[in-house]
């Protein structure tokens, strides 16, 4: 059976009608009875009960065009389906943020208000390899053509505003080796390396609480709960009274975010246009 054949069938079981069906299908009668009739053979029973010019369907027929219906309904969406999945991926960003997720989320937030029509797909896993855009602290060894921007990242030490240091502006971290901290999750990269800084003082940080919100973070600390290693851009601004950023003066506490991109041909204009977005944000925060 060929999909034209099933085409005509089904027009000429709505009419029919031969001449009908044909006019229809701009085509000429004696064509499509010839069509019907190598379809029946090839079936091996009658689809049309003929009467002179008049047919009607055959209980056999009646059958194939219930069978055909939803069939033919849906190959006739395919193209339409098809091109919607086509422009849904045109308008779609994969993004996979394994650093910085607050403030990626802002940036994200302010070209959603600049260009409604774009689509993110948001992923945190380390070993994801479909992505458009990448947002880590290390230079993945993956094997892709990349593009790399890299935003430079103070790491200040937040404490109680009650606390003796938050006098000060400045601080040794080898002077809050007995106090208690409140960290990110300790397997994570972030914590991993604030945890090293204090290894290189002398000291292994007490940590009291661990937490993946820095709005978390930051009202334990307010709450003199302990001090924290807090990042200039990626958590966003610190705006609680209750707490003080204090400059690290030893040992150097700065980290690099690379945001990378994979040079495809295939790279859609709207996914060029996020990254210059992305990388004109992260230059004006430097």
């Amino acid at each position: 059976m060929e999909l034209l054949q099933l085409k005509y069938f089904l027009v000429t079981a709505q009419y029919q009608h031969m001449t009908k069906a044909a006019d229809f299908l701009h085509i000429a009668q004696p064509a499509l009875s010839q069509a019907i009739k190598r379809l029946e053979k090839e079936l091996g029973v009658t689809l049309f009960v003929r009467s002179g010019r008049n047919i009607r369907l055959s209980d056999e027929g009646i059958l194939l065009a219930e069978k055909l219906e939803p069939v033919m309904k849906t190959l006739d969406e395919i193209p339409g389906e098809l091109t919607h999945a086509a422009e849904m991926a045109e308008r779609t960003i994969k993004l996979n943020i394994l650093s910085a997720s607050e403030m990626i989320t802002d940036i994200v937030i302010l070209y959603k208000e600049r260009c409604p029509e774009v689509n993110f797909q948001l992923s945190q896993k380390i070993d994801n390899k479909d992505w458009d855009i990448r947002v880590s602290t290390v230079i993945q060894d993956d094997n892709t053509k990349t593009t790399h921007t890299v935003l430079k990242e103070e790491i200040y030490l937040a404490v109680p505003i009650d606390s003796p240091f938050a006098e000060r502006d400045n601080i040794n971290l080898e002077e809050v080796h007995n106090a208690s901290f409140i960290c990110h999750d300790r397997t994570k990269p972030f914590s991993i390396l604030t945890t090293g800084w204090c290894m290189s003082c002398g000291f292994e940080p007490k940590i009291v609480f661990e937490s993946d919100s820095p709005s978390t973070v930051r009202d334990l600390i307010g709450a003199g709960m302990g001090v924290a290693f807090w990042p200039a851009y990626s958590w966003g601004t610190q705006r609680s009274s209750k707490v003080k950023l204090l400059h690290i003066t030893h040992p150097n506490c700065t980290r690099q975010i690379y945001v990378a991109r994979k040079n495809e041909k295939s790279s859609s204009p709207l996914k060029n246009d996020f990254y210059n977005f992305m990388t004109a944000y992260l230059n004006d925060l430097q």
